[in-house]
């Protein structure tokens, strides 16, 4: 059972735990067992008390999520079951491997999930997109990206076209994400006194970039991946290393980046890196576009671990 799932099932839950008592334990998330018997208990309203390893459930993700950004790897996790995190965990952080064989195990994990069976995964995200009005307007150019992808050959190699694409992509998207949350685009006067155009919040400092404003929303802050109490036990890192220190970090013509696991967004549109064209690369940007198209800031949370416990009772 994937995390998406467990917290699916545990809504449901939550209408039958409370006249139930105590009667018997069971671990489904580390084994990865069925929830088959659970729910034939609970058909048949015998007692019980589901017991899950809370703190390591929370902290191995977190874990993973980790070393996953160190790489500029975006995730969320959901077809993961608590088991699989566990084993992905153990080899990815093995003291014997160097920081170099590190990232080659890690982007090879994400190359060959998301470009297995024809990019099967990607174009699954892709058509769920749809949902979210501010990218269904661009749903045509990602598909188009997202064919081109596909069509790749020893003379053609589609990664120099869709990454610029999905650079450019990822720019509006945030633009209009910012503007959702309640930023206006807007002209002021400068300490100067001169005119000029900012993006401007009652409850933000107003920026210049898009970027910085949506930065600001997620800086320092973590993402739950739902409402529920085991929604909010899953969680991931935040995501601004992703953007400021990563894509839109600073750089300048003729220097090396700061982060080169990272791809430049400047150093791209700037036509001063030419050897951006890879498969790597355009996975990692679709990874950004999916963590985009879920983005609401009532998931955003405080990174703070003090309320988990080892095991919690559900019950």
């Amino acid at each position: 059972m994937t995390f998406p799932e467990f917290i699916e099932q545990q809504q449901k839950w939550n209408n039958v735990f409370e006249p139930l008592i105590a009667g018997f334990q069971i671990d489904p998330l580390i084994t990865g067992s069925s929830i088959e018997p659970i729910m034939k208990v609970l058909e048949n309203r015998e007692p019980i008390n589901l017991v899950i390893p809370e703190k390591h459930l929370h902290l191995t993700l977190l874990a993973l999520d980790e070393l996953a950004l160190k790489y500029g790897w975006v995730s969320d996790w959901g077809d993961l079951t608590p088991a699989e995190t566990d084993d992905l965990f153990n080899q990815w952080s093995d003291s014997k491997l160097s920081a170099e064989e590190q990232e080659q195990i890690i982007s090879k994990y994400f190359i060959d999930y998301y470009s297995d069976n024809h990019f099967e995964q990607i174009d699954a995200d892709v058509r769920r997109w749809a949902e979210n009005p501010i990218f269904n307007r661009r749903l045509v150019i990602l598909k188009d990206s997202m064919a081109a992808l596909k069509k790749s050959t020893k003379s053609f190699n589609p990664s120099n076209l869709v990454v610029p694409v999905l650079i450019s992509q990822t720019d509006g998207i945030i633009g209009e994400l910012i503007e959702r949350e309640g930023w206006v685009y807007t002209g002021c006067v400068s300490k100067k006194g001169r005119k000029i155009k900012k993006w401007i919040h009652p409850s933000h400092s107003s920026e210049n970039k898009p970027e910085k404003c949506f930065s600001d929303l997620i800086k320092n802050k973590r993402t739950r991946l739902g409402s529920t109490f085991i929604g909010n036990m899953v969680q991931t890192n935040s995501r601004y290393g992703i953007f400021m220190e990563g894509l839109f970090q600073q750089a300048f013509h003729g220097e090396g980046l700061t982060n080169p696991s990272f791809l430049s967004r400047h150093k791209i549109l700037h036509g001063e890196d030419i050897e951006y064209g890879t498969l790597k690369n355009a996975i990692k940007l679709f990874l950004i576009l999916n963590y985009l198209s879920k983005f609401t800031v009532s998931n955003l949370v405080e990174p703070d671990d003090s309320a988990f416990v080892e095991y919690r009772n559900l019950s």
